[in-house]
């Protein structure tokens, strides 16, 4: 299967968005205020701001439960950060008490640490996921990669199982051409 992981530059106009959005996301919460929480955040805001670029038809939402509306469509950007490129053969994780929620799609993309690229990887339906994917209870170790201990129950399933991020950008030239 040919898949495709869309590549996004950030530019400085993206980062500084994302960091204005942070700063004002952890303002008088310090529960956010670490440094590894912090970061987090940004990356999610990066991850974001990624999509926003790759989707311009999508309204970004901004509320606690989805990201944006793309038509009818409610989307929750997961994102994570990495050092590297993600391959086809890596997971996407949703922590259990992120499950409940309101959108009706999920995307996953991908920081890189220094802030330089976002990676979206594939989109895959809410409820489909939550059926699919594969239980993971925290303190656990991955099988495939033994290193890897799980810091919270989550659900998880391999990149390779979403569908193609090409798939989500004909629905959204589908929409453009619904007048």
């Amino acid at each position: 299967m040919n898949r495709t992981v869309l590549e996004v530059a950030l530019s400085s106009t993206m980062r500084e968005w994302a960091a204005e959005k942070t700063e004002n996301h952890v303002k008088g919460n310090s529960f956010l205020k670490s440094v590894d929480t912090h970061h987090s955040v940004l990356c999610g805001y990066l991850g974001e701001a990624a999509f926003q670029h790759v989707f311009p038809q999508a309204k970004h939402i901004d509320v606690s439960k989805y990201d944006f509306l793309l038509g009818d469509e409610k989307i929750d950007v997961k994102t994570w950060w990495s050092n590297v490129k993600p391959l086809l053969s890596y997971y996407v994780q949703i922590p259990t008490v992120d499950l409940v929620r309101g959108a009706g799609l999920y995307t996953f993309t991908c920081v890189l640490a220094d802030h330089s690229k976002a990676f979206l990887v594939g989109w895959i339906e809410c409820d489909e996921f939550r059926t699919s994917a594969d239980f993971r209870k925290k303190g656990t170790r991955r099988q495939s990669h033994p290193r890897i201990t799980y810091t919270t129950d989550c659900l998880e399933m391999q990149i390779l199982q979403l569908k193609d991020i090409r798939d989500l950008i004909s629905l959204e030239k589908m929409l453009e051409a619904t007048p």
